[in-house]
């Protein structure tokens, strides 16, 4: 008789409900790429809970970035190898749903917005988690820090010519390696984002959770400070 052989599927790659039964991190496979099917709130749950070891990103393509990757091999192996693709476009799922598939849609900008707070509101009896921010112009990381006070922020500032310069994207790869981090939000715009977010892994990085989420953390941060604000009136 054959032995019989059981898959072990890491806890960062299983759903676990509120009634504690856990089952493998649903997708679909949509354009070539494998989406995967979760709602905007679990996946802030899953980077809250999982943003130890082993290292992962998570990627939200649209449809530009998806022409854009089958235009080009390497950068369409960053969104198949991402921990998760998240459908980042109306368009995109109107197009799906054409083929009789459901894709939620998580767009980076909304995704940050809901997990920011989450993560501050949770830390505000505890001890802080470390966030590094890939991108943001000046002068965002005092309001940052003024908009989520629970949080460790660090910023790490970027040149107009990284979108160009593949050495500068290495380089800001290896700076992020030397920075202490749980979550990092990579807002220098894209493809860099998703290939800084490669050399994180090819360089070896350990732990954490890295974000491919656009270029909109200043106007995220402005927004949480008016809450406040008119919250506090």
């Amino acid at each position: 008789m054959g032995r019989e052989v059981w898959a072990v599927i890491p806890m960062h790659d299983l759903l676990v409900t509120e009634a504690g039964l856990a089952s493998p991190l649903p997708h679909v496979d949509f354009l070539g790429l494998p989406f995967r099917l979760l709602s905007e709130q679990q996946v802030v749950r899953l980077i809250i809970e999982y943003c130890g070891a082993p290292f992962r990103y998570v990627v939200t393509p649209n449809a530009y970035n998806v022409v854009a990757a089958h235009d080009e091999p390497s950068l369409l192996s960053i969104y198949r190898g991402a921990w998760l693709s998240l459908c980042g476009s109306q368009i995109l799922r109107v197009l799906a749903a054409l083929e009789g598939l459901a894709l939620p849609v998580v767009i980076g900008t909304d995704l940050v917005m809901a997990l920011l707070p989450a993560l501050d509101d949770q830390n505000a009896e505890s001890m802080p988690q470390h966030l590094l921010i890939v991108g943001p112009p000046t002068g965002a990381e005092r309001k940052l820090r003024t908009a989520y006070p629970n949080l460790t922020i660090d910023v790490l500032p970027t040149t107009e010519n990284l979108a160009c310069n593949a050495k500068l994207q290495l380089a800001v790869a290896r700076t992020c390696m030397d920075r202490h981090w749980e979550i990092l939000l990579l807002c220098a715009g894209s493809p860099v984002n998703e290939l800084i977010a490669r050399h994180l892994a090819e360089l070896g990085c350990s732990a954490g959770v890295a974000l491919c989420v656009g270029e909109a953390i200043d106007f995220l941060a402005d927004a949480r400070v008016r809450a406040r604000a008119e919250h506090n009136t």
